[in-house]
């Protein structure tokens, strides 16, 4: 059998202490654990994940590099201290955790690092790239962004020979356990996630299409004992509990009625799919979606080992579809297919659950952040493999943060300023809020100086943002912007009131 699934993840680290010790520090050193923070601050405020312009003294540039390279700062261990989040902070509250895949290309151009690619896996470019898949976690009714909970990084390694040779190695892949399989990212990180929130009150995995696998639904409700959420793309076969008629799905919801309609104003797009590279395009509209249900007991799919598992429980399945009739000529109508643990069938949760898959958009906006304009973590100018995979844990959580505050700038539920900003910063704050006020109500901080909104506020304006309601409201590109230059601000403001106090 030939495996080539070889993930780290916080389940890769072992935080039991040996025989005799009593307490250990992260990275096994007090010094290194403080160096974990003061390099995650100077990554904060430079904005960016170069160690050779985080900082114009040269000794904390070099004590970056010196963290990444040591061979004691484990990515493991560095995954399971990034991702870790505090009890209190999820304690009796219904949550979603968002997981989705990302790749993250690494080759610099066509011909670079190409000796990467035994350590990093390729891309479908055929490129030295890294794949990562992060649980971003949400609180469901304020949408405050909690923090990434877990992430697994893993390669892609490139498949050689003849399609004789290659289609072998499909085969052979196919029959080894499901814990070797990539396929098995989703139920792996969703497990480790459960295991930091079980204080919880609800944890509701929101998953994709790539999540529509037999078994990986079977072992995130196994394993985790928590709801879930995700879009199928495949037209299984099951049975109606209520009418006992079995049939696929397709068959199954054409003959239920529409439970509701509801408005929904679509974005336009225009990308490349993930699935099959080809270029989706949708103009912007008010969209007309009818909503239907049926709760299905599943078959088991063909050639399945029963002794796998068997998801015995019923699951709802819910189809949103566009009416046609205000589709622009040339494009398809939207349609979505959920399949969820949620049971309710009256109109306001299966709205409640729609509303809730669409909140799956906060994780892509995570890797807008890390990628592209802002972290910019696939052109960093590392050395060593294993030092750009620590530089994207990193990352991820610092673009956690830009997040935050994004889902905060509405201010409809209250969020203390006191869990993102201590003392000193919500003095800045104050300053900043000041300076960037306008002279009339229509540029004037709306919020509550205790709350995260108004920081948000603030922030937003530093991102370039102007301030009125009738603009777009800021992104998180823009509130990461605005965060760099915070903390740019609230270095210079420590600097001149140490010289000043003396």
């Amino acid at each position: 059998m030939c495996r080539t699934y070889f993930p780290v993840h916080r389940g890769s680290f072992n935080p039991t202490l040996a025989s005799n010790q009593r307490y250990r520090n992260d990275f096994g050193d007090a010094r290194r654990s403080l160096a974990y923070q003061e390099v995650l601050t100077l990554l904060t405020i430079a904005g960016h994940i170069r160690c050779s312009k985080l900082s114009t003294q040269r000794a904390k540039r070099a004590k970056a590099t010196r963290f990444f390279n040591n061979d004691r700062v484990t990515l493991s261990e560095l995954t399971y201290v990034a991702t870790r989040i505090e009890d209190a902070s999820v304690r009796d509250k219904d949550l979603l955790v968002d997981l989705d895949g990302c790749t993250v290309s690494v080759g610099l151009g066509n011909h670079g690092r190409l000796d990467w690619i035994r350590q990093t896996g390729v891309s479908t470019d055929k490129v030295p790239a890294v794949q990562v898949m992060p649980a971003l976690v949400l609180d469901r009714k304020s949408q405050d962004c909690l923090g990434v909970v877990d992430l697994a990084i893993f390669g892609r390694p490139p498949v050689k020979g003849t399609t004789k040779q290659r289609n072998r190695l499909k085969r052979e892949r196919t029959q080894l356990p499901f814990a070797h399989k990539e396929s098995s990212v989703w139920s792996q990180v969703a497990f480790n996630a459960a295991q930091q929130l079980t204080s919880a009150r609800r944890v509701t995995f929101v998953m994709d299409q790539g999540a529509d696998i037999y078994q990986n639904i079977q072992q995130i409700i196994d394993r985790t004992g928590r709801d879930l959420i995700v879009r199928i793309s495949r037209n299984r076969k099951g049975v109606n509990t209520k009418t006992k008629v079995h049939g696929n799905f397709d068959e199954l919801l054409s003959a239920q009625p529409v439970r509701c309609v509801r408005m929904l104003e679509v974005p336009p797009l225009n990308h490349i799919a993930k699935r099959n590279k080809k270029r989706v395009k949708r103009s912007q509209r008010q969209a007309e979606l009818e909503v239907r249900s049926v709760q299905v007991l599943l078959d088991t799919p063909d050639k399945y080992s029963k002794e796998n598992g068997l998801i015995s429980q019923p699951l709802q399945l819910i189809e949103v579809r566009e009416r046609s009739h205000n589709v622009p000529q040339g494009e398809k109508p939207i349609v979505w297919r959920l399949l969820t643990t949620w049971l309710e069938t009256d109109e306001q949760n299966l709205l409640a659950a729609v509303d809730t898959y669409r909140c799956r958009w906060h994780v892509e906006q995570l890797f807008r952040i890390i990628k592209g304009q802002g972290l910019r973590v696939d052109t960093a100018q590392s050395k060593y493999p294993q030092t750009l995979k620590k530089l994207l844990v990193m990352s991820l959580k610092i673009a956690a943060d830009a997040i935050r505050l994004t889902n905060a700038r509405q201010g409809e539920e209250f969020i203390p300023i006191e869990e993102m900003f201590d003392e000193e910063q919500q003095r800045t704050l104050v300053i900043a809020n000041k300076e960037l006020s306008g002279h009339t109500e229509a540029v004037t901080n709306p919020h509550p100086i205790t709350s995260l909104a108004y920081a948000a506020w603030v922030i937003a304006r530093l991102g370039e943002w102007d301030g009125y309601k009738s603009q777009r409201p800021p992104g998180p590109m823009r509130m990461q912007r605005g965060l760099t230059r915070f903390y740019e601000m609230h270095q210079n403001f420590q600097i001149f009131k140490k010289y000043d106090d003396t």
